[in-house]
């Protein structure tokens, strides 16, 4: 039986303007929410780049030019929309999925700048979380204006995605990117007794073979001081018989001892 996905998640992500979070609802989203939640931990977005920056309007990203993950996760793999969601208007900080058309949703993402009530009609445009830290590092990304389709000297998403960073660096110099995002593991790490139960294999063995020698030693150390006890009383008394004692005064000492012993008990 599979575990569900968790509700939410918050990923912390570091760019060249410095680091914010975002977290992100399954209740807003669902289709939305799990295709994240499977790109953040594919590590999806590392050195992607903020490519369409409109102040006062929003900050679009998720154009990858790696091989493999443009390969993996293209428009021929775009997920179902979700149901629009009137009671949740696009705030300052709000996350949504770009589209471009019904069931168009892939990897691109956009966080708007301002409250606008432009956004959220089109059947891709449902939000699916919202910048809780950071908004001034995002706020601070470099505008180049808006995208070539709607401004011919802007970035063109389909040659950034064919030549990456050599288009940035040749065109764009100063376009801000992701360093890295990271899903925060925010579960408490069990402690105490439960960890006795995820030791390395043979760590147990070991624990009670080193209990063990220890107990041996402690028996040896015992048998050692009795056998020093007795030797040095032999010797006191060796030492008391020459100088007139008797066997009887030996013997009443070891009743003495003895007799210690037992109050003692």
């Amino acid at each position: 039986m599979s575990t569900p996905p968790p509700t939410t998640f918050s990923v912390n992500c570091l760019t060249t303007k410095g680091s914010f979070q975002m977290m992100f609802h399954r209740s807003w989203s669902p289709f939305g929410y799990d295709r994240l939640l499977a790109l953040f931990k594919d590590n999806y977005y590392d050195s992607t780049y903020f490519y369409r920056v409109v102040p006062n309007f929003l900050v679009q990203f998720g154009v990858n030019s790696d091989p493999i993950l443009k390969e993996k996760w293209n428009w021929k793999n775009s997920i179902q929309d979700d149901p629009l969601s009137p009671e949740r208007p696009f705030e300052k900080g709000t996350i949504s999925f770009a589209g471009s058309g019904k069931d168009s949703r892939c990897a691109d993402l956009f966080i708007s700048y301002a409250k606008n009530q432009g956004l959220g009609k089109s059947p891709w445009e449902t939000p699916v979380g919202l910048v809780t830290s950071g908004i001034s590092v995002v706020e601070s990304f470099k505008s180049y204006g808006d995208i070539s389709a709607f401004n011919k000297n802007g970035p063109n998403p389909n040659k950034l995605r064919n030549r990456g960073s050599e288009y940035v660096g040749d065109e764009f110099p100063e376009m801000d990117f992701f360093k890295e995002c990271r899903i925060i593991d925010d579960k408490p790490k069990e402690v105490g007794i439960k960890n006795l139960h995820t030791e390395t294999p043979g760590t147990s063995e070991l624990g009670v073979f080193e209990g063990g020698l220890i107990l041996v030693n402690l028996v040896i150390m015992l048998i050692s001081g009795v056998a020093i006890l007795f030797i040095g009383h032999r010797i006191c008394f060796r030492k008391r018989g020459r100088r007139g004692g008797s066997a009887r005064a030996l013997n009443n000492d070891f009743e003495l001892v003895s007799s210690t012993s037992g109050k003692e008990n």
